[in-house]
């Protein structure tokens, strides 16, 4: 017959271990979702909060990239006149802060419309890099991908451009880069557009 044991560790001052124990009662539960509006207000007042944000868009981009070889200077002037660094910054901050920022690339291709594919072969280079939060840019299941021979199946292959000042516009997404928050489930990612 095998022996009873009952050793384990009990407080009952605090009631640990015990059936009132505390950490009986904890259970998971969905965390309140923070508004536009209220996380901008934590980014501006709180300097905790701004630091925790820039903190690493500062470390991502502090130790910049460096053009070797053929054309090496020519092209990193080319990235410093478009303020490459600022702008990755700056996207990779409003991921953090917005949970998603999108790079508009202004490529000089040969196609007059931004909702056209960019064509590859035929790029002279970069005339901007545009920076939108994500609360800037929309789509819908139109622009969702169908096609399962695309690279953009299941996923936005447009977006549409919201800027403060101006008329909204389609981009297609071959022009643009995609800085996503935090990692959730689609589902999740769904939801939060």
């Amino acid at each position: 017959m095998a022996d009873a044991r009952e050793d384990g560790w009990q407080n009952l001052l605090s009631s640990y271990g015990t059936r009132r124990d505390p950490s009986e009662a904890i259970a998971p539960k969905h965390d309140r979702e923070l508004q536009r509006e209220q996380v901008e207000a934590i980014y501006r007042a709180d300097g905790i909060g701004r630091h925790i944000v820039d903190l690493p868009a500062e470390e991502m981009t502090r130790e910049w990239v460096s053009i070797q070889g053929d054309n090496g200077q020519e092209r990193q002037a080319e990235l410093d006149a478009l303020q490459a660094k600022q702008q990755f910054n700056k996207a990779l901050r409003w991921a953090g802060l917005y949970g998603g920022a999108v790079m508009v690339m202004l490529v000089d291709d040969g196609v007059a419309d931004l909702d056209q594919p960019l064509n590859e072969n035929a790029i002279r280079g970069v005339n901007d890099l545009i920076v939108y939060d994500r609360w800037q840019t929309s789509w819908t299941q139109a622009h969702i991908s169908t096609d399962p021979a695309s690279r953009w199946f299941g996923r936005a292959e447009w977006m549409r451009i919201h800027p403060l000042y101006g008329m909204p516009y389609t981009v297609h997404r071959s022009r643009l880069l995609i800085f996503d928050g935090e990692d959730v489930p689609d589902r999740l990612r769904q939801k939060n557009n």
